[in-house]
């Protein structure tokens, strides 16, 4: 259900599969208010069986989404960013040392 136009969608995905736009998001500020809507919107979706995924979002609501911890929640926010390399033994990948008291990074 996208269209040429490069307008970002909400859409509610049916039971069915059938998805049904209901909010687009051109001109709409990248902001707080907006994950607070997407969240609750992703909410009220469940609770009916539903739920709601982002088409062509823009990245900054990507960003946002993720920095808030609801990139995974809602479908179609992730940026499909990989980590890559491999972890040092015992280490995690994406987790920095912490260095003791004031020392400064070499």
């Amino acid at each position: 259900m996208e269209g040429g136009d490069g307008s970002g969608w909400v859409v509610l995905i049916l039971d069915d599969g059938a998805e049904v736009r209901i909010r687009c998001l051109d001109g709409r500020s990248v902001d707080l208010a907006l994950v607070d809507e997407l969240a609750w919107l992703q909410l009220a979706a469940r609770r009916a069986g539903s739920s709601i995924a982002l088409r062509r979002p823009p990245p900054s609501l990507c960003r946002l989404l993720g920095l808030v911890g609801l990139d995974d929640v809602i479908e179609g926010a992730a940026l499909g960013l990989e980590a890559h390399g491999q972890a040092e033994e015992g280490e995690q990948l994406g987790v920095q040392e912490v260095l003791p008291g004031g020392d400064a990074p070499a």
